[in-house]
């Protein structure tokens, strides 16, 4: 059953919304704040939180392997052991914040700045 489970779709089908979020979050630790639609945004901050929450948790080399199997990228994986999980020692979550910057100016989409707390 699926109660109460919620999917991120961003309107595309799974493998471009797969590559959609591994981009994003991989641009986001390595410029540590970056500029995009407020939907993903919301989307890439949770995901940003289970990177960093499995760098906390999993010892070094499971760590590795499993950072890199998701992000595909050895430098993201590298700054998440060696600084973030350093400067998240007391967090839990909330590891990201979103700034509301305005709108867009082809769509008028929603635009907000997300950055590493």
């Amino acid at each position: 059953m699926r109660h109460r489970v919620q999917k991120i779709k961003l309107g595309r089908d799974k493998d471009h919304t797969t590559s959609i979020m591994r981009n994003l979050a991989i641009s986001l630790l390595i410029n540590e704040k970056m500029e995009t639609t407020e939907k993903k945004a919301k989307a890439v901050a949770s995901f940003i939180d289970r990177l960093i929450t499995i760098g906390k948790k999993k010892d070094a080399m499971n760590a590795i392997r499993q950072l890199e199997k998701l992000l595909q990228h050895p430098n993201s994986a590298k700054k998440i052991l060696e600084e973030l999980v350093k400067r998240y020692e007391g967090r839990t979550s909330g590891f990201t914040s979103l700034h509301k910057v305005g709108y867009r100016k082809g769509d008028n989409a929603e635009v907000v700045q997300i950055q590493l707390v």
